[in-house]
């Protein structure tokens, strides 16, 4: 029998795993605990696994992990991690430090369908579709190198690839992240990233994750050219997209600007933003956020209609 690779299996898939092989179902979650929550990988040091049982799970699972092949730390103590993913590929993870905050932009992908003109991943063809041992790896061989009381604290999808390209693999990965028989991480603290790939959004607002949109252009003849996915699904399908995602999910949406634009221009295009979010039915109003002139940007708000309560969009430059 080929061996299961551990860390491609939810909870579900273990006990099926091992009920298929005649082991009783509860040994799952032993195992689960021990690999997610203790960091423990070598089935010899699972001290509460029969002694018998411990013998025989190196035989049915594999705990393989994508090697780091580059750490590099930047003076601002950015850290930037390349993967080893097989099949002569690499993708990178980033930490980034913030104030209270260490994130870690995680990859979804080698390559990328989307062609964004501004990215580079875009400009490649996809190569790989990352497994969910291949995700949740990033974050297990990152949280490894770092040194207590440095700690990962949130995450985010939004390195190479199209998270919402790749759904059944990233939406595990965050079920592993999440279970709190393991690592427990908050869903709040999760956020997938998208180019607009609107019939796969709900997704984001089932997993009760976060969700942010590379907007990167105030009008569709603007992000046709740079965004092709928007010839498919233009700004209006994807403002109800985020709209609906606030009502069911009530968070806000993060509007993300990663198109280096001159100063001006960017200033234009965070107001012509605001303007098409209030005609997809939001309404703005004066924001805390500063824009690039100095001058706070306008805050933009999906009103509920039950409650009248105003629920934010934040703009994000990155």
């Amino acid at each position: 029998m080929e061996k299961v690779n551990f860390f491609n299996c939810n909870l579900h898939d273990l006990e099926q795993v091992l009920q298929g092989q005649g082991k009783e179902k509860y040994r799952a979650q032993q195992i689960f605990k021990w690999a997610y929550e203790r960091r423990v990988f070598d089935p010899a040091q699972m001290s509460n696994l029969a002694k018998d049982f411990r013998a025989e799970v190196p035989n049915i699972f594999s705990f393989e992990l994508p090697a780091i092949v580059e750490h590099r730390i930047s003076q601002d103590g950015t850290q930037k991690f390349l993967f080893d993913v097989g099949d002569g590929l690499n993708v990178e993870a980033v930490l980034i430090p913030a104030d209270d905050r260490n994130t870690l932009c995680v990859s979804s992908e080698v390559g990328c369908n989307m062609a964004c003109q501004f990215c580079f991943t875009g400009k490649q063809k996809l190569k790989k579709r990352l497994s969910v041992q291949q995700i949740v790896g990033q974050f297990l061989q990152v949280a490894a190198k770092l040194v207590a009381p440095v700690r990962i604290t949130n995450i985010v999808f939004m390195g190479m690839g199209e998270p919402l390209d790749n759904t059944d693999n990233v939406f595990k990965a965050i079920e592993i992240l999440h279970d709190p028989r393991g690592i427990n991480f908050s869903r709040k603290k999760i956020t997938v990233s998208t180019s607009g790939l609107v019939p796969q959004m709900p997704l984001v607002t089932k997993a009760r994750v976060r969700l942010a949109v590379s907007l990167n252009a105030p009008n569709d003849a603007i992000r046709d050219v740079i965004m092709p996915i928007n010839k498919k699904y233009p700004l209006a399908q994807l403002m109800k997209a985020c709209v609906e995602h606030t009502q069911e999910a009530r968070d806000r949406v993060i509007i993300r600007s990663g198109f280096r634009m001159g100063e001006g221009m960017k200033a234009f295009s965070v107001l012509a933003i605001c303007a098409g979010l209030a005609l997809a039915g939001c309404s703005t109003g004066g924001g805390a956020q500063i824009g690039p002139d100095g001058r706070p940007l306008p805050q933009v708000y999906r009103i509920d209609g039950a409650q009248g309560e105003r629920i934010p969009y934040r703009f994000l430059d990155s």
